[in-house]
Formats: structure tokens, C-alpha cells, sequence
């Protein structure tokens, strides 16, 4: 707040300078009447100061904008790398449940194919195999399939 205030104080300042040169200019006397421009006789140390303030104004009022600018882009640039965090989190978390899910289905696809394999052979040879060999064998081919 001590930068705004220092600020309006500054372009107070400079309006207070721009008037006086103004009220200067038009209580002086026209040297010159009847010429028809007195704001371009540049001889005149009254014109010259007009314009002087009218400059120091406009950079004094560049300034303040770029100073604006800077501060507008601080804070989107604060405000990006909260929403940016934010957003890795959610993707982290997401793809957290995504690897428990495929480790969840591999399970039951291990279960699915071991009852599979075993009805497989008992109907077509009409006996039984052995559930340890009938596990290594799909443990194996996941295995495989999953590289």
C-alpha cells in the first residue's frame, strides 16, 4: 500500500506541476498576439515548461503501467503455479487409482483364467489337473503380457 500511496502522491506531484505551468502560461502576457499559436513558440520558457510537464507526466504514466502490468503478472504467474500444483496432485492421485484398478483386474483375471483353464481340461479330457501347475502356467503368461 506504501507504493500506491508514494505513487498517487508522484502523479499529484506532477499534476500540481502541469497546472502551475498551465495557470503560468495563461496569466503571462501574449508576447506575440495575433500570431496565431502561442503554445508552439518554443522561445516562450512558459511553453517550454508546458511541455516538459506534459512529458515527465506521460513517462511518469508509463511507468505506473508497466509497474501495474509487472504486478497483474506476478500474481497470474502465482496464481498458475498454485492451480499448476494442484492439478500434478490430481493427476498423481488419478493415476494412483488407475494402477491399483490394473493390479485389482489383473488379480481377477488370474482367478478368471485359472477356473477357465481348469474347466478347459476337465471337459476336454475328463480329469482334473493340478491347481499349482494350472496357477504357474497363467502367472507366467500375465507375466509375459504384462511387459
Amino acid at each position: 500500500m506504501g507504493t500506491r500511496m508514494g505513487t498517487r502522491m508522484g502523479m499529484r506531484g506532477r499534476i500540481a506541476a502541469a497546472s502551475a505551468a498551465l495557470l503560468l502560461i495563461a496569466s503571462a502576457p501574449q508576447a506575440r498576439a495575433g500570431e496565431g499559436m502561442p503554445q508552439l513558440d518554443f522561445g516562450n520558457p512558459l511553453t517550454s515548461a508546458q511541455v516538459v510537464a506534459t512529458r515527465e507526466a506521460h513517462a511518469g504514466a508509463q511507468a505506473e503501467i508497466a509497474q501495474a502490468v509487472a504486478v497483474a503478472k506476478e500474481a497470474a504467474d502465482k496464481e498458475a503455479a498454485v492451480l499448476n500444483a494442484r492439478l500434478d496432485a490430481q493427476i498423481a492421485e488419478a493415476e494412483q487409482r488407475i494402477a491399483q484398478a490394473r493390479v485389482s483386474a489383473m488379480g481377477a483375471l488370474a482367478q478368471v483364467a485359472t477356473d477357465t483353464a481348469n474347466e478347459v481340461v476337465r471337459r476336454l479330457t475328463g480329469t482334473a489337473i493340478n491347481d499349482t501347475a494350472v496357477n504357474q502356467a497363467v502367472a507366467a503368461v500375465l507375466a509375459a503380457r504384462a511387459q
